[in-house]
């Protein structure tokens, strides 16, 4: 008997749930913007708090995150 590759994955398969995005493309306008405030906030607090030498790494990933972005879109779709 030989399986059928479309269906339901094994124990522990990494197939997305109903809500969840296979790929960049997938993510609503909500989504995006909530990601983006997300970031903003985490680089703003992190530059007005008092912790340390965070600030300096918060700040690098913030400037970061816009490459990061870029690349993830550019990735090609690899169909399961």
């Amino acid at each position: 008997m030989t399986s059928d590759p479309t269906s339901t994955p094994a124990a522990g398969g990494d197939a997305p749930t109903a809500g969840e995005a296979r790929c960049l493309r997938e993510i609503s306008p909500s989504q995006w913007r909530s990601g983006i405030a997300a970031a903003f906030g985490t680089v703003f607090f992190g530059l007005n708090s008092n912790v340390g030498d965070h600030r300096a790494a918060l700040l690098y990933a913030g400037l970061l995150l816009l490459p990061a972005a870029v690349l993830c879109w550019l990735l090609p779709y690899v169909k399961d």
